[in-house]
């Protein structure tokens, strides 16, 4: 008899253990793409993102994304990266303005980091904090445009308005000097 209730108590406390095992998903679930292959990588990460609980790994997944995408650049792989971004919207792991945002500043030499709303005045005042933000961006930008896209032009572009713009807004805080 007593032997029976060990039993049962030994049966009992596996199968709470094994139920808690349950709720946290095996490592591979979330795993990120190990291949050199662009297509495959996108469809790896697309089937992990497709678990919910993977959503936290999605910056990882990118940042993968274009580590092999910079392995085998090509223009074809901005669209793929548009469709990505585009799939995660849609799916609802990132926001329109997130995936707005993230494919400007990767594959575009259009700059997210400016100021919006800022007079002339106050974004020349805050020129170094601007160019910094820029400087950031375009690191992202080189990874992007030249790394996995190859686009060289679309780069050197980001680079000369980064330039640009930053004369601009130096010139636009010393005439508001001047006048006041």
């Amino acid at each position: 008899m007593m032997k029976e209730l060990n039993i049962l108590i030994m049966a009992a406390l596996l199968g709470l253990a094994l139920s808690g095992c349950k709720s946290t998903p095996p490592k591979e679930v979330c795993e990120t793409p190990n291949t050199k292959k662009l297509e495959s990588a996108f469809s790896t990460s697309k089937n992990t993102l497709s678990n919910r609980q993977c959503w936290n790994t999605f910056e990882m997944q990118f940042d993968e994304l274009l580590n092999i995408a910079e392995g085998a650049p090509g223009k074809e792989n901005k669209k793929k990266f548009r469709d990505f971004l585009r799939w995660s919207e849609q799916k609802g792991i990132v926001s329109q303005l997130q995936y707005k945002k993230m494919y400007t500043e990767y594959f575009t030499p259009l700059y997210v980091s400016l100021p919006r709303n800022e007079s002339s005045c106050r974004a020349g005042q805050n020129v170094t904090q601007i160019t910094r933000n820029m400087d950031n961006e375009l690191v992202n930008k080189k990874r992007g445009l030249l790394n996995a896209l190859g686009d060289t032009q679309a780069y050197s572009k980001a680079v000369t308005d980064r330039q640009n713009i930053a004369l601009v807004l130096l010139a636009a805080g010393e005439a508001c000097n001047v006048m006041n």
